[in-house]
């Protein structure tokens, strides 16, 4: 088994029901390396008496954005209000070269090409970041419709598609930006599946059973690649979940500001970074 199957095999444990093929991580991996501008979408609102952003999301956004500004590419990370301090947080710890966007609610559309005009982005990547449904609108994991949170950027996708810039989708229910490309299987398996499953899709799909697990699968990939250490470590990504919790981030199944993404307590998270980096290590040693 290569190393590319053996992180997905890592990363496809616990997801909801979602049933993914494994996407084409060799060539997902020379498309980064290749990329010299990219957009990173993340920020999912949740409803806590408040509006507020969850702790997945800003996390796997923040070590995307440090592994690719690493290696020479420019980086420019958007997010709409509710999770703004929170990816700004992470950002200023895990990638402070990258840039920081807040997309407005209202006429989203224009704004979003004047953003893709002024970063000219040869890769768009949504992390966590709601995705329309079949019927127009946004839902949370339990069906309920959340369009008065969130900003609408699945025009992201569509401008990306009219000029030819690789697109990927990480998501771990299928309701996220890009998921359109697992549709059937996300009706078919995911709670709630048919009222939504989003339906834009991206070239490269990635689920999991956390999304933040695929920020530090892409770090691995690129690490893994340029033999370079691009991964946070285990106390890095402890000080980001802290951050983000003290910006006002919460834990989206509960709506709590916990040290936990995803109903998961830190401990759980930080057994996938260690067996990523077990991994890695592992074919350093096959290869020294």
């Amino acid at each position: 088994m290569d190393f590319e199957q053996m992180l997905y095999e890592q990363l496809r444990q616990g997801s909801r029901g979602l049933r993914a093929p494994m996407p084409a991580l060799r060539e997902l991996s020379g498309v980064l390396l290749r990329s010299r501008s990219a957009l990173v979408l993340t920020g999912f609102p949740v409803d806590c008496g408040t509006v507020a952003g969850e702790t997945d999301g800003p996390i796997g956004a923040a070590e995307i954005a440090g592994a690719l500004t690493a290696i020479g590419c420019q980086v420019e990370v958007a997010t709409d209000a509710p999770s703004y301090r929170s990816v700004e947080e992470a950002l200023e710890l895990a990638s402070p070269e990258a840039g920081l966007t807040v997309v407005p609610f209202l006429e989203t559309g224009r704004f979003i090409r004047r953003l893709f005009d002024r970063c000219q982005p040869d890769l768009v990547l949504a992390i966590e970041r709601p995705g329309k449904g079949m019927d127009g609108h946004f839902h949370n994991m339990r069906g309920a419709v959340i369009d008065r949170m969130t900003a609408d950027t699945d025009s992201c996708l569509q401008l990306a598609r009219q000029r030819s810039i690789t697109t990927v989708a990480i998501g771990d229910g299928g309701n996220e930006l890009g998921m359109g490309a697992l549709y059937g299987e996300v009706c078919a398996h995911v709670p709630h599946g048919v009222e939504i499953a989003a339906v834009e899709p991206a070239q490269f799909t990635l689920a999991a059973g956390v999304s933040n697990w695929w920020g530090a699968g892409l770090a691995a990939l690129l690490s893994h690649a340029t033999g370079r250490e691009l991964m946070l470590s285990e106390q890095g990504e402890t000080e980001l979940l802290r951050a983000i919790v003290g910006a006002g981030a919460v834990d989206g199944c509960t709506g709590r500001r916990t040290m936990s993404v995803d109903g998961l307590e830190l401990s759980a998270h930080l057994k996938v970074r260690r067996a990523l980096m077990q991994l890695l290590k592992e074919q350093e040693t096959l290869c020294g």
